[in-house]
């Protein structure tokens, strides 16, 4: 029985996306080539015994695997290729840019429609008003299907016609992301080190959010237009301060690469007399990074 959504991939993250279109109101086909997964979905979802079977059903196929390796090993198959002619392949995995130009142009050289699609957040937050989900490709592609993708997440939207948009702009962000990470369990170590009360500590870290989103907010236009003065702290201050972590942290037998590797790229604008601009000029040595 023909189907809105073709979804294959059901693994957390993908049977998370696929809920998510049926709670929406759509009917879906599923495939997933571990046979325990389908089980959630028996009596909400037609199953598909294969991945060619499952393509056949509709006319948009989303896929959620592992990562593009994976997708690739399941669509080069002739039956599946086949099954995708005149449909199109919303590639969900994770990946780089390179892997979502890689992916539109295999399936531009076969007749398929192709878009890429990018998610931040976890899989309980699939659907809620804070899911981050952003699609790139052919904007003729993503039109008919709008209303359909964008149920995944309240901030989701189509962020451009390069295949690659998605990703990039999705490894930029989990970059910011898991750099903070870093930066709060290492926080945290040094806290414990001190014998500082390590639950105050991540407490006061939501204290330090207006004063993360101000600084993205001036950084942006510095960067875009290449001119990094201002009159608020000056990237010499900044380095100062990372090196009293990085001392701090060898004080106390903490680890130090983390602290290291700042005291490194903010050290490089100071050392190339570039010290009395403000923090967004660490970027310019972010494109071609010295040693």
């Amino acid at each position: 029985m023909p189907t809105d959504i073709t979804f294959i991939g059901l693994g957390r993250m993908g049977s998370a996306l696929a809920r998510c279109f049926l709670q929406s109101g759509k009917s879906l086909t599923v495939f997933n080539r571990s046979p325990d997964k389908i089980a959630a979905f028996e009596g909400d979802a037609n199953i598909a015994l294969s991945a060619a079977q499952a393509c056949t059903q509709s006319s948009l196929v989303v896929m959620c695997v592992s990562d593009y390796a994976s997708a690739q090993n399941i669509l080069d198959d002739a039956d599946v290729i086949a099954a995708l002619q005149g449909r199109t392949l919303v590639q969900m995995s994770s990946g780089s840019p390179e892997d979502a130009r890689r992916s539109e142009a295999w399936a531009q050289q076969h007749g398929i429609g192709y878009l890429d699609g990018a998610i931040i957040a976890y899989p309980a937050g699939v659907g809620t008003d804070g899911a981050i989900v952003m699609f790139s490709g052919d904007e003729t592609l993503f039109k008919p299907h709008r209303e359909t993708l964008l149920v995944l997440g309240g901030r989701s939207r189509y962020v451009g016609r390069p295949v690659g948009a998605a990703s990039t702009l999705d490894c930029a962000l989990l970059e910011f992301m898991y750099a903070s990470f870093a930066g709060m369990f290492h926080g945290a170590a040094l806290c414990e080190a001190e014998d500082y009360p390590v639950d105050d500590f991540f407490a006061s870290l939501v204290d330090m959010y207006p004063l993360v989103s101000g600084t993205a907010l001036v950084s942006g236009p510095m960067i875009k237009d290449r001119a990094f003065g201002g009159d608020q702290a000056s990237t010499t201050v900044h380095h100062a301060a990372i090196v009293n972590i990085q001392r701090a942290s060898a004080d106390k037998n903490t680890a130090t690469e983390l602290p290291d590797a700042l005291v490194k790229m903010f050290g490089r604008p100071v050392a190339r007399g570039r010290g009395l601009d403000e923090a967004a000029v660490v970027f310019e040595d972010q494109l071609k990074p010295t040693a």
